[in-house]
């Protein structure tokens, strides 16, 4: 997977009370502008401005219009220009909002990453670029997961509904079922099955599988199990099935792959 690109950045940047920002969609502008706001701003929806509060996020796509600027006393925030496909797939797995503000409870996450971006970049050590990209991919992360722990002040189930989730992938390779799963949620089948999509986009069963798959492609390239250990080890009651998902997951059945 390509590395994520860091271009220029900066943290406690003051404005003016007459500063603005302004980039149309016809801008060829290739990257990410990520912001976190550390006072009161002002913002496009796109029809007109809207005040926004302090402690606020804006990401900002490639090739999408941005406008944004001071109120009465300007604004001061971290910021950070960046690009890739990793970036790109990140921000997309965590469905983060973009192209308006969204708050995580006055979380600083950027400042503290931007620094240690600008240091590589002014330092140019070995493998700067990697680490530049492993630096601002765990900002995206961080991000992210902070969002989804504001989701579960949204919603009163995500807690519970997580925590299945946790204790399903941590025990993959045991006996799990969906009654379990929705009984430790204390939900109906129905309903635990309904809002587990809406979280996670998979069903229970179809991420219990994926998980299941995953660690059986680990113990086929890692180990020397047979593949009827394999199957029986992640959790497979059934050579066949086993096998027959394996393919429909990787393209190849476990004996090829594990060949390979």
């Amino acid at each position: 997977m390509s590395l994520i690109k860091c271009h220029i950045c900066g943290t406690n940047t003051e404005h003016s009370k007459k500063h603005s920002f302004t980039r149309s969609e016809s801008d060829i502008w290739d990257y990410y502008l990520i912001m976190y706001f550390k006072t009161p701003f002002w913002c496009s929806d796109g029809e007109k401005r809207i005040s926004s509060e302090k402690g606020s996020y804006i990401i900002y796509p490639p090739r999408t219009a941005a406008e944004h600027g001071s109120l009465d006393v300007g604004f001061v925030n971290d910021w950070i220009f960046l690009n890739g496909k990793l970036a790109e797939q990140i921000i997309s797995n965590f469905a983060l909002p973009t192209s308006r503000p969204f708050n995580l409870g006055e979380s600083a996450i950027l400042e503290r990453y931007i620094e240690k971006i600008a240091e590589e970049a002014r330092l140019r050590r070995t493998c700067y670029e990697e680490r530049s990209s492993a630096l601002a991919a765990q900002m995206l992360i961080e991000l992210g997961r902070r969002y989804e722990e504001r989701g579960e002040n949204l919603h009163p189930a995500f807690k519970a509904i997580s925590d299945a989730r946790a204790y399903m992938l941590t025990n993959a390779s045991g006996k799990i079922s969906v009654e379990a799963l929705a009984k430790r949620a204390q939900y109906s089948v129905s309903r635990f099955c309904v809002l587990y999509k809406e979280f996670f986009g998979k069903t229970p069963i179809e991420e219990l599988l994926d998980a299941r798959i995953e660690n059986a492609r680990a113990l086929l390239e890692y180990s020397h199990k047979s593949v009827t250990e394999v199957a029986e080890a992640t959790g497979f009651s059934s050579i066949h099935y086993f096998s027959r998902k394996f393919k429909e997951k990787t393209g190849a059945a476990p004996s090829e792959y594990s060949k390979r």
